[in-house]
């Protein structure tokens, strides 16, 4: 519960948005996707480079909330307050 309302996100709820990209006929080599925590960059960058993203995510235990994850054994409010600090 803290963790959500950290990041106004206290509904829980799901939003969806669906967008035309006119970019098959562009020639570029780098792309940049930008948005919130869970606003779907991971699925729009699926679709546009289908096997080079990146995976940022390797080396993180996928058992364990990433809020656990980023530093074992500190307590909540350490690890809340570092994220909170990076904007």
């Amino acid at each position: 519960e803290k963790v959500k309302s950290l990041f106004n996100a206290e509904s829980g709820h799901t939003w969806q948005h669906t967008a035309e990209l006119p970019i098959e006929e562009q020639r570029w080599q780098i792309g940049l996707i930008v948005g919130a925590s869970g606003s779907g960059k991971t699925s729009i960058g699926s679709q546009i480079w289908e096997n080079g993203i990146v995976n940022l995510a390797d080396g993180w235990n996928p058992d364990l909330p990433i809020i656990e994850d980023i530093a074992p054994g500190s307590d909540m409010n350490t690890v809340t307050s570092a994220l909170s600090a990076v904007g």
